[in-house]
């Protein structure tokens, strides 16, 4: 049927004039209204337009278009089986506040929404919210804001911001919750890296590559310092902002490594303070760990060297100054050739016999504990006792210029073998093993198996 009213022609199947309800299944109508708008009605509502097209070429599914940009306006859902051209999506509720502008769903309890929040005038946060089992996650999963991506936040203040509330002490602890988890499960010849790329363009002098702080009030970082391939430096500071007190500097460039101090030029290994080694030093290449000292070694504190259970005899050929105790323990023979000087007691453990060339000075007592017989050619200054312990505490001591000692220990005895005494003179007669100069005191009997 063809139906002409008011300057419009109406195409109409199935129904008598402009019914509210079709006849039947097929029935359609095809109108032109007065306001100019195209209509497209099918069955059984035929006056609820399927599809209306409006003078500006808006085209409405299911709605009659607004005279606004967007062309295709759907009042329901829509299903896209290929690509579209456009990527555009404008909200019509652009009101303050938050509003939900697309939603993505596995059913009606589990998807995902995108909102908008209009916070001010030309300022506007996009956040990606997760429902799941019909609960929305506390904080969005992912935020837009002022060109920065949230994750756990939707107040990003960094490119990339990652906030995440955690008691999790393992992360590779199934279920645990971490902020940034980096996993490379592909382990072979050609990709097994798993890591975290920091770059930048130019000079590295003081830039931070990683910072750790704790509340605001105290952290540590670390930094690149570098304008050449001659000159690059990675710091350990003691702040979060690279402002405080460099721990340690690794140097790039040559391998050596410093530690309480930024001096890198000359050394392996520049330490300053003190330091206490428990398993001993591996020198040369050596298996078995002791140590061989032949550099000066002045601390402000306590010097402590031990070898543990290595069997090397350690040697030390240099001077130990210690502004307090010095101890040497060693499972071996250590051969101290050189002065020792503490301001506090300086204590010697050996299993086997110490060897003892040089000064010892100490400020109170010292000991010396050993499995074998000590031997001591130096002077030994204490400012209390000296002690002898140990399993065999017999000592051996040379004479002037190294030779050999005519004294001999044997328990508690001690023994005179060659040569003669004096007591008060370095001139004795030949013909006699005892010369004192001056006058002796007997208490009891004195004994004499030949003329007196």
């Amino acid at each position: 049927m063809i139906i002409c009213s008011s300057s419009n022609i109406d195409l109409i199947q199935g129904v008598t004039g402009y019914g509210t309800a079709a006849d039947g299944a097929t029935d359609w109508r095809i109108e032109n209204t007065a306001t100019g708008v195209f209509n497209v009605l099918n069955s059984p509502n035929l006056l609820a337009p399927n599809l209306s097209i409006i003078e500006s070429g808006n085209v409405g599914i299911g709605t009659i278009p607004g005279t606004g940009t967007n062309k295709l306006q759907v009042q329901g859902n829509a299903n896209v089986s290929g690509d579209t051209l456009s990527k555009t999506y404008t909200a019509t509720n652009t009101t303050a506040g938050t509003n939900d502008i697309l939603t993505m769903r596995y059913d009606t309890t589990n998807g995902l929404r995108f909102q908008q929040t209009l916070i001010a005038v030309n300022d506007v946060r996009y956040d990606v919210i997760q429902k799941t089992n019909n609960v929305d996650s506390t904080t969005p999963a992912m935020s837009f804001y002022k060109g920065n991506v949230g994750i756990g936040t939707n107040n990003p203040n960094a490119e990339l911001q990652v906030t995440c509330s955690s008691t999790a002490t393992n992360p590779d602890t199934p279920g645990t919750i971490i902020g940034l988890y980096v996993h490379n499960p592909t382990n072979t010849a050609t990709s097994q890296n798993s890591v975290i790329y920091n770059r930048i363009a130019n000079l590295s002098t003081g830039k931070v590559i990683f910072a750790f702080n704790v509340a605001g009030s105290y952290g540590c970082s670390m930094v690149m310092n570098g304008n050449d391939a001659t000159n690059r430096l990675l710091r350990f500071n003691n702040s979060s902002d690279a402002s405080g007190t460099d721990l340690m500097v690794i140097n790039n460039s040559n391998g050596n490594v410093s530690i309480g101090n930024t001096v890198t030029t000359t050394y392996k290994l520049n330490i300053t303070g003190d330091v206490n080694v428990s398993g001993g030093y591996f020198v040369g290449g050596s298996a078995l760990p002791y140590f061989n000292l032949s550099n000066k070694i002045v601390a402000g504190n306590g010097i402590s060297l031990t070898t543990g259970s290595a069997s090397t005899s350690p040697s030390i050929s240099t001077n130990l100054t210690a502004g307090n105790g010095i101890s040497i323990s060693a499972a071996a023979s250590p051969v101290i050739a050189t002065n020792l000087t503490a301001g506090n007691g300086i204590s010697i453990s050996a299993a086997a016999s110490p060897v003892i060339s040089t000064n010892l000075t100490a400020g109170t007592g010292i000991s010396i504990s050993a499995a074998a017989s000590p031997t001591i050619s130096a002077n030994l200054t204490a400012g209390t006792n000296v002690t002898f312990t140990g399993t065999a505490p017999n000592i051996t001591i040379n004479a002037a210029g190294g030779a050999a000692s005519q004294w001999v220990t044997t328990g508690n005895n001690i023994y005179y073998n060659t040569g003669n005494v004096g007591i008060g003179t370095a001139t004795i007669q030949s013909s006699y093993k005892l010369q004192v100069q001056g006058n002796a005191w007997v208490e009891n009997q004195l004994v004499f198996n030949n003329s007196f």
